[in-house]
C-alpha cells in the first residue's frame, strides 16, 4: 500500500516526506517525497493533505465494546474489544487484569494466548494490576486480586504468563513487591496503588520502577512537607507517567501540573477504560462490574465511585490540546511514541521498518481513516 499527498507526523515531529509505502508484511518499507500523486486505487490512497500520524497507543485499558475483561472467555470477546479501540483510532494495546489468588484467571490466559492475529488492534499482551499492591489504596480493585502473602506460590502461576506480562502494578511497601521486581525482569514494573512516601517511592525509582499507574489517581496526594511520590518523580527523570485526561480522574489544572513538571517526553495519556464505550449515559448491570452508571466520559459504581473511564484515547488527545492549549505534535507524542516505547514495540512512529498502522486526522483530531499493516480498518 503507498499512501501519498499526507502531511506527515512521525510520532515526534512533522516530516517533509509526504509519502509512505507500506510492504506485504504490513512494516513500513520506505518514506519519501514526491509531487506525482496518485489517485485512489487499490494499491494506493492520496490523502489530499490531511494528516497522517501513526495510530494512537493505549497501554492501559480494561476492554471495550462494552466487555470488561475479566468477563474474558474465549478468542471472541478478545476479537470485538480488538476491533473496537481500532475504531477509535487506538491501533496497538494492552489489555489489563487482574490476578485472582483464587486461582481464577481465565481471562488473563484468553489475553495471553489469543492476542495474536487479531483482525482489529493490535494486542501486545498484558497489563497486570497487582496482585502486590497496597489494600488501603486499591481503588476498585477488588479485594481477590490483592496480596502480601505467599509470593513464591504467585509468582510461580505467573511464570505461564512472562512472556505477555508486559507491565506490572506494585506498591514498594508490599511484602512481595521487591520479590516480583525480580522475579519478572523483563517487565516493566510501575509504581501505583500504594501510599508510598517521598522517600520510599524515590527508592522504588531507583531500584527497578520505571513507570507509573495513573498518576494521582490510588497514591498519595503532595503535601509541602511529604510530597509523596510526585516529589520523587521529579528526580526520577527516566520514569514515564500516566494521565487519566477525561475530565474526572484528574482535574485539568492537575493535568496542567503534571506537563509543566514532566513534559511531553514523560507522559503516557492512557484511557484506564472499563471497557464500556460502547454504553451511552444511564444506568447499567454487568457481572464483572454489578451496577454501575455511565456518565460524562466516565463510569461509576452505584454509590458513585469512579470505577474507570469512559473517554476514547483520542478524546483525551483533544482534551489535552484544549485544556493546555499544546500543540498538535504535543498530545500526539503522548498517545503514540511515549506508551509505544515503554512497552518497546515497533508502533507510535512511522519510519522504515515500524508497523504500517495510521490513523488520518485533521488539526482538530476529527478521525477520518485507520489503517494497520497498511489496510484500512475504518
Amino acid at each position: 500500500m503507498i499512501i501519498t499527498n499526507a502531511r506527515i507526523f512521525n510520532g515526534k515531529e512533522f516530516i517533509k516526506e509526504n509519502t509512505v509505502e507500506v510492504g506485504t508484511d504490513g512494516i513500513i518499507s520506505s518514506l519519501s517525497f514526491t509531487r506525482n500523486f496518485s489517485s485512489d486505487s487499490g494499491k494506493s490512497i492520496n490523502l489530499r493533505g490531511r494528516i497522517l500520524a501513526p495510530g494512537l497507543v493505549d497501554i492501559h485499558t480494561h476492554g471495550g465494546a462494552g466487555i470488561n475483561s475479566t468477563e474474558l472467555k474465549g478468542k471472541e470477546g478478545l476479537e470485538k474489544i480488538s476491533l473496537s479501540l481500532a475504531k477509535t483510532g487506538v491501533t496497538s494495546a494492552l489489555i489489563t487484569g487482574f490476578f485472582s489468588v483464587k486461582g481464577e484467571n481465565d481471562h488473563l490466559d484468553v489475553i495471553a494466548n489469543f492476542s495474536d492475529n487479531l483482525k482489529g488492534a493490535r494486542i501486545h499482551g498484558l497489563y497486570l494490576e497487582g496482585p502486590f499492591i497496597n489494600e488501603k489504596k486499591r481503588g476498585m480493585i477488588s479485594c481477590g486480586y490483592i496480596t502480601d502473602a505467599n509470593c513464591e506460590s504467585i509468582l510461580k502461576q505467573l511464570k505461564k504468563f512472562r512472556g505477555r506480562i508486559k507491565i506490572m502494578t506494585a506498591a514498594p511497601e508490599n511484602a512481595c513487591a521487591t520479590r516480583a521486581a525480580e522475579a519478572l525482569n523483563k517487565t516493566v514494573i510501575a509504581f501505583g496503588h500504594s501510599n508510598a512516601g517521598y522517600k520510599k517511592s524515590l527508592a522504588a525509582f531507583k531500584n527497578g520502577y520505571t513507570h507509573v499507574t495513573h498518576l494521582f489517581n490510588a497514591m498519595e496526594g503532595l503535601h509541602h512537607r511529604e510530597t509523596g511520590p510526585l516529589g520523587a518523580l521529579i528526580h526520577s527523570k527516566d520514569v514515564s507517567i500516566e494521565l487519566i485526561a477525561d475530565g474526572n480522574h484528574v482535574h485539568p489544572a492537575a493535568v496542567e501540573i503534571a506537563y509543566r513538571l514532566f513534559g511531553k517526553e514523560r507522559i503516557v495519556l492512557v484511557t484506564d477504560s472499563a471497557g464500556m464505550d460502547a454504553m451511552k449515559d444511564g444506568k447499567y448491570y454487568s457481572a464483572a462490574l454489578g451496577n454501575f452508571v455511565v456518565k460524562n466520559g466516565s463510569v461509576y459504581d452505584g454509590e458513585g465511585k469512579l470505577m474507570g473511564s469512559n473517554t476514547s484515547l483520542l478524546q483525551m488527545c483533544r482534551n489535552m490540546k484544549k485544556w493546555l492549549n499544546l500543540p498538535l505534535e504535543d498530545v500526539l507524542r503522548m498517545a503514540t511514541l511515549n506508551p509505544a516505547c515503554v512497552i518497546k514495540e515497533k508502533a507510535g512512529f512511522i519510519d522504515k521498518g515500524y508497523y504500517g498502522d495510521f490513523i488520518v486526522i485533521d488539526e482538530d483530531l476529527k478521525l477520518f481513516g485507520v489503517m494497520i499493516g497498511g489496510k484500512k480498518i475504518a
